[in-house]
């Protein structure tokens, strides 16, 4: 029924037609590419300053494909067909219209945001401030630098620059949060510090409101194909960190970490607006499932994938 092989760089979606298409495609390396660091984090020269060259956006995410893939995308038309049977769509459509409503079309902001880079909607006034890095950073150093030279190496990280990089340059503190599994962490900005003049806090609940699918919803459609069914379930790794930043945000998103300075480029977990961003093109991305590839039991939630199927074959695929 669907076969996708997802990772940080591909994903290839088939359905029972035999199509393929590919949405996601492998990085390379390009001229004026930020330097991968062969040394530690602490040791690194730091780029001179002032306002750096950008490098081509940091997104595995192939536009053209996209645009092509989202052909009959209509915004009304497939919230409907998605949240179809959903109890807060019927209750409140067009509080959901409005909420997914774009200047343009969504296709339109899409295509232009993996071309261009997507806002952070940050209304607020731009300034520069600086701040402590919190406890569990600086308890685990050796972590924090680990985590800083992944995404050097990912180029979704610019720096590092011995002085801000920006005239106006915001830096928001690093933390650290442990994972399920013992001995990993997840490296978080903590952008809602500090309380009311956070960059959070300058973002309007209209860019932050977004409405998900529910285990209601997966029961009442795992009803609806049959008596016996099969689940499989995928999801798209480093979901938010594929989402590119528009360079006129890029100095909202400073921090500073053994006296050099970094900025990052692309859609931070701790930004208010990086769920409904993400949701946006995770929505399109089941549109084209349903629409293109036939399958139509499927269903999601932010970058996770439910694919319900009668037999048990396909549902492996």
């Amino acid at each position: 029924m669907l076969a996708a092989h997802l990772s940080t760089h591909v994903v290839n979606v088939r359905g029972p037609t035999g199509l393929s298409i590919v949405i996601f495609v492998a990085s390379e390396e390009t001229p004026g590419s930020l330097p991968r660091p062969e040394q530690p984090i602490s040791l690194l020269a730091a780029q001179p300053c002032p306002r750096p060259i950008q490098p081509p956006l940091p997104t595995p995410v192939k536009t053209n494909n996209l645009i092509l893939s989202l052909s009959g995308y209509d915004n009304l038309a497939c919230e409907r067909r998605r949240m179809s049977g959903c109890h807060w769509f019927r209750r409140k459509p067009e509080i959901r219209l409005r909420s997914q409503a774009h200047d343009n079309s969504i296709v339109q902001y899409l295509a232009t945001g993996f071309t261009m880079g997507f806002p952070l909607h940050y209304e607020g006034p731009r300034f520069s401030c600086t701040s402590n890095n919190l406890l569990s950073a600086m308890q685990n150093p050796t972590a924090v630098d680990a985590k800083i030279s992944k995404e050097l190496d990912a180029h979704r990280l610019a720096g590092p620059f011995s002085s801000p990089p920006f005239p106006v340059f915001r830096i928001s503190p690093l933390g650290l949060v442990p994972k399920k599994i013992e001995g990993e962490f997840r490296l978080i900005h903590h952008l809602s510090f500090p309380k009311g003049s956070s960059l959070n806090d300058g973002i309007s609940s209209d860019h932050t409101r977004v409405s998900y699918a529910t285990v209601e919803d997966a029961i009442q459609r795992i009803k609806s194909v049959d008596s016996t069914c099969f689940l499989a379930k995928t999801d798209i790794k480093n979901a938010f960190r594929i989402i590119p930043i528009r360079p006129q945000d890029y100095n909202l998103l400073g921090m500073c970490w053994r006296g050099l300075y970094y900025y990052d480029r692309c859609m931070p977990m701790g930004c208010s607006s990086s769920c409904k961003t993400f949701e946006t093109f995770s929505t399109a991305i089941e549109w084209i499932a349903q629409n293109k590839l036939h399958i139509n039991d499927i269903l999601h939630l932010l970058d996770d994938f439910l694919i319900i199927s009668p037999i048990e074959d396909l549902c492996r695929k």
